[in-house]
């Protein structure tokens, strides 16, 4: 049976032509750029975490000689209205994220934006590739089998992997007639439950985010 979770992933997508390998991400542009210009510039919508962008930038800078520009467009309804807009200009950054469906991840990708990142996830021996949580990675993945048509190959680095725990009421379940030290375990007991709860009159589930 399977367990009761439910992972939910962010990935940043890599856009198409020129290729900059480095150990934070791999950058490529559609925007003709100075070949001699050593930076890279990643959009980003996430505010909760631009301090460590940026604390992470100054050390790959340090490092490399090559500068990276995190820009922040939040909130996330802005940030992807922008990443639409550049896309129809044709001047999206090295770097960025979609935030959609699996269908928006694979408009991008048929439009030219996005670059197929296999050869470089499996060079020295798969060495980049498993780095990466599987799970996490397969979100990015688009296989021969799919309705996408896109061509088969990884087209994204996964950036979050985020656990959703489920809290219950121990007196709401009781009267319910179920047991409140033995919550649900698999989907099916949680299914089982929420029948429970619904044939009492008493709201299910309440979800904040």
């Amino acid at each position: 049976m399977k367990r009761l979770e439910r992972r939910n992933y962010l990935f940043f997508i890599i856009c198409s032509f020129s290729v900059f390998l480095s150990v934070l991400l791999v950058s490529c542009s559609s925007q003709k750029k100075d070949p001699n210009e050593k930076s890279i510039t990643a959009w980003h919508w996430m505010s909760d975490r631009e301090d460590a962008f940026l604390e992470l930038a100054k050390r790959y800078e340090n490092e490399t000689g090559t500068k990276v520009n995190f820009e922040l467009y939040a909130p996330s309804d802005a940030y992807t209205q922008k990443i639409r807009a550049a896309a129809q200009t044709n001047t999206l950054p090295d770097i960025f994220g979609i935030l959609g469906e699996k269908r928006d991840f694979a408009s991008f990708i048929n439009a030219g934006h996005i670059l197929n990142l296999t050869p470089y996830m499996n060079e020295n021996g798969k060495e980049w590739r498993n780095k990466l949580f599987k799970k996490a990675l397969a979100v990015n993945v688009f296989a021969k089998s799919d309705s996408f048509n896109v061509n088969p190959g990884i087209y994204g680095v996964p950036l979050d992997v985020t656990n959703i725990q489920m809290l219950y009421n121990k007196e709401l379940f009781a009267k319910a007639g179920l047991d409140p030290e033995n919550p649900p375990v698999t989907w099916e007991d949680f299914l089982r439950a929420g029948r429970a709860l619904k044939q009492k009159g008493i709201q299910g589930l309440v979800s904040g985010w």
